[in-house]
C-alpha cells in the first residue's frame, strides 16, 4: 500500500490557519461542519498551487463580511499579486560581490566600488 503524500501533511497547518481566520471573522459563531469541510478542501487546493497562506487566509477572513460562501469562487476574482521582478534590473548576481541586493565590492583597503560583472548601472552602461 503506498504511503500518503507528504505534501498533504505539510499543508495541514496552513489549512488550519485559513480555517481559524474564517472562524475568527464570524465573530464567535462556529460554522456548520459541512462548511468547514468545504473551506478546508478549497484552501488545500489553493495552497497546493503555492498560493501564499497569508493571502488565502485573508480571503477566508473576507468571506463572512462580503457574503461569499465559497473560498474558491472568491479566490477566482482575487488571485495573489504577481511576484515583483528581482532587483538589479534583470542582471543576475555574479556571486562574487558583497550581496545580491547590494552588488558592490568592498575591498580591504579603499572605498567600495560597483561590481563590474553584475551591478546593473555598470552592466547596462556597457551593453
Amino acid at each position: 500500500m503506498p504511503e500518503p503524500r507528504q505534501e498533504t501533511d505539510d499543508l495541514e497547518p496552513k489549512v488550519g490557519k485559513v480555517v481559524e481566520t474564517y472562524i475568527h471573522a464570524l465573530g464567535g459563531v462556529y460554522p456548520m461542519q459541512s462548511v468547514v469541510q468545504r473551506l478546508r478542501q478549497e484552501a488545500r487546493e489553493l495552497l497546493a498551487l503555492n498560493w501564499p497562506v497569508e493571502h488565502v487566509a485573508k480571503l477566508a477572513g473576507q468571506l463572512p463580511g462580503r457574503g461569499y460562501s465559497s473560498l474558491a469562487r472568491h479566490a477566482e476574482h482575487n488571485p495573489p499579486s504577481a511576484p515583483k521582478a528581482a532587483s538589479g534590473g534583470g542582471v543576475a548576481w555574479c556571486g562574487k560581490c558583497d550581496a545580491p541586493d547590494y552588488r558592490w565590492i568592498t575591498p580591504r583597503e579603499g572605498s567600495p566600488r560597483k561590481c563590474p560583472e553584475c551591478n546593473p548601472s555598470v552592466v547596462l552602461a556597457t551593453t
